[in-house]
C-alpha cells in the first residue's frame, strides 16, 4: 500500500503541473494577443505614412524615404481596382505578395508567408489614390520575426519556471507532509512501546492535531478495554491457581497418608479423593464448555426453537437441586413463543441461569421466568446476599459471593458459561438488582444488532 506521502505527491503534483499549464496557457496566449493587437496598430501606422499618392514612374521601386530609419520586415503592394499590378516595396525584392481575396476600406487583417520564407500580418485596405491611379488596392505587411523571438522567450522561461516550480513545491511540500505526520509517527512509536506489562499508558491529547483526536481517543478506548480483559485473565489465572491448589493439596495429602499407612486407609478417604475428583472435573468441564463455545461463535446455526419447552427442560434437569432446596418456578413464556436460534448454545445459556437461581436464592423461594418488552425473557429470584457492587463482577470467571466460596460444589464458571453463550448468539445479558434484593437476569437483543437480521446467529421472535 502506498505511503501518505506518496498518496499525496501522486494527487498533488499532477494537480500542480496542470494548475501550472494552464497559467503558463493563459499566459502565453495573453502576451500573443498583446502582440498581434500591437502588430495591427503598427499596420495602421506605416499605411498612414506611405506616400502612396507619389506614383512616379510605373515601373520604379517604391522607396521608404517617409518611413522611419530601423524599421525592418515591413512591405507593401499595391495593385489597380482591376488587378494591375503598380508598385511594391524595394524590401520585397524579386519576390512578391500575394493579393489576399478583400480588401476594405476599414482594413482587412490577414496572415502570409512569403516567397522568402519570412511570416507577415498584412493589412488589405482600398484607398482612393490623389495621384492619379483611381481606387487602388495597399496591402501592407509587417515580420513576425521579432515577435516570435520574443515568444519563443517567454516560452522557454515558461518552462524554466513551471520545472523549478515543480521541484520547489516538491520540496516543500515534502518537508510540509513529513513535519505535519511527525504526530502520527510518535503515536505509532508510542503503541510499539506498549506490551501487557504497560496496559495503564494511555496516548496524550497534549497538542495532538484535531484530525488525530479521534483515532487517539479511540486507541485509548482500546487500550482501556485490553487491560480490563488482561486483568480479568489475572485474576482468572490467580483464581484457578487458587481454586485448583486447595483439592491438589488435599489429593497429595490422603495419597501421603495412604503410601505411608497402607494397611491404615480408611474408606473416608477414598470417598474424599471421589469428592475432590468430581470437583476437580467439575471445573475443567466448565472451562472446556467456555472454550468450545468461545471457538463456535463463528459457527452458529439457526432454527426455530419453542422458548417455553426449552425452559421447562431446563428446569426439568434442575429437579435434584430445586426439590432439595424447595424451590419452585413460576413459568410465564407463552407457548407459542419462538425463537431463531441456535438450540444447543440457549439449553447452555437457559441451564446455567436457571441452576445459578436454584443454587443461590433462599430455601423455599420462588423463581419466575417471563418475557419482556424490551427483552427475550428474563429469569428473576430473590437474592438478599447480593449488593449492588457484586453485579459488575457476577460474570467473571470464577467468581463466587464470599458466602459461597468455602462451598466446594460451586466452581463460579456458571453465569461465565452463560454470558459466552449469549454472546456467541448475538444477545445481552445483564443483571439488575432491585431494592429489596431481587436479582434479575435479562436476555435481549444486543443494541448493534437489532437494525439488522443478517447479522451471524441473530435472532428473531416469531409467533
Amino acid at each position: 500500500m502506498k505511503s501518505i506521502r506518496r498518496h499525496f505527491l501522486s494527487r498533488l503534483l499532477p494537480g500542480f503541473f496542470l494548475l501550472w499549464f494552464g497559467a503558463c496557457l493563459a499566459v502565453y496566449f495573453s502576451f500573443k494577443n498583446a502582440w498581434e493587437r500591437r502588430l495591427e496598430s503598427e499596420l495602421r501606422e506605416i499605411a498612414d505614412v506611405l506616400p502612396v499618392g507619389n506614383r512616379g514612374d510605373a515601373d520604379s521601386f517604391l522607396r521608404l524615404d517617409d518611413i522611419a530609419e530601423g524599421d525592418v520586415g515591413i512591405y507593401f503592394r499595391i495593385w489597380g481596382s482591376n488587378g494591375e499590378r503598380f508598385l511594391k516595396s524595394q524590401s520585397l525584392g524579386q519576390f512578391d505578395m500575394v493579393p489576399p481575396p478583400l480588401f476594405s476600406r476599414k482594413g482587412e487583417f490577414g496572415n502570409q508567408a512569403l516567397e522568402s520564407g519570412d511570416d507577415v500580418k498584412t493589412l488589405a485596405l482600398r484607398i482612393n489614390d490623389t495621384g492619379g491611379l483611381g481606387e487602388i488596392n495597399l496591402l501592407v505587411a509587417k515580420s513576425r520575426e521579432e515577435s516570435s523571438e520574443r515568444m519563443t522567450t517567454i516560452v522557454i522561461g515558461l518552462l524554466i519556471l513551471g520545472l523549478g516550480g515543480a521541484g520547489i513545491f516538491t520540496l516543500l511540500l515534502t518537508i510540509c507532509l513529513k513535519t505535519s505526520l511527525m504526530p502520527l509517527e510518535k503515536v505509532g512509536d508510542m503503541a510499539m512501546e506498549i506490551d501487557a506489562e504497560s496496559m495503564g499508558a494511555r496516548f496524550p491529547h497534549e497538542d495532538t492535531p484535531s484530525e488525530l483526536e479521534p483515532i487517539v481517543g479511540k486507541l485509548n478506548d482500546l487500550l482501556t478495554r485490553l487491560e480490563m480483559s488482561f486483568e480479568r485473565e489475572r485474576r482468572f489465572s490467580d483464581d484457578l491457581a487458587h481454586e485448583f491448589r486447595n483439592p491438589v493439596a488435599a489429593l497429595k495429602s490422603i495419597a501421603e497418608g495412604a503410601l505411608e499407612w497402607p494397611e491404615e486407609t480408611p474408606e473416608e478417604n477414598f470417598r474424599d479423593i471421589k469428592s475432590i475428583s468430581e470437583e476437580l472435573q467439575f471445573t475443567i468441564e466448565n472451562m472446556l464448555t467456555l472454550a468450545r463455545i468461545e471457538k463456535r461463535k463463528n459457527r452458529i446455526t439457526s432454527e426455530p426453537v419453542n422458548l417455553q419447552k426449552v425452559v421447562e427442560e431446563c428446569w426439568q434437569l434442575c429437579s435434584g437441586i430445586s426439590n432439595l432446596r424447595k424451590v419452585t418456578a413460576r413459568i410465564e413464556i407463552p407457548p407459542d413463543l419462538v425463537i431463531d436460534t441456535d438450540l444447543s448454545l440457549l439449553r447452555v445459556l437457559l441451564s446455567n441461569l436457571i441452576t445459578n437461581a436454584a443454587d443461590y436464592c433462599p430455601v423455599g423461594s420462588e423463581i419466575v421466568i417471563k418475557p419482556d418488552d424490551e427483552a427475550f425473557f428474563t429469569i428473576s429470584n430473590p437474592a438478599p446476599h447480593l449488593k449492588p457492587d457484586d453485579l459488575p463482577l457476577m460474570f467473571d470467571r470464577l467468581w463466587r459471593h464470599d458466602e459461597a466460596r468455602t462451598d466446594s460444589s460451586h466452581c463460579g464458571l456458571g453465569l461465565s458459561v452463560a454470558k459466552t453463550c449469549a454472546e456467541a448468539l448475538a444477545l445481552d445479558l445483564d443483571a439488575r438488582l432491585s431494592p429489596d434484593g431481587v436479582i434479575t437476569f435479562i436476555v435481549s437483543e444486543e443494541y448493534e444488532n437489532r437494525s439488522s437480521s443478517e447479522k451471524v446467529g441473530s435472532n428473531t421472535i416469531a409467533g
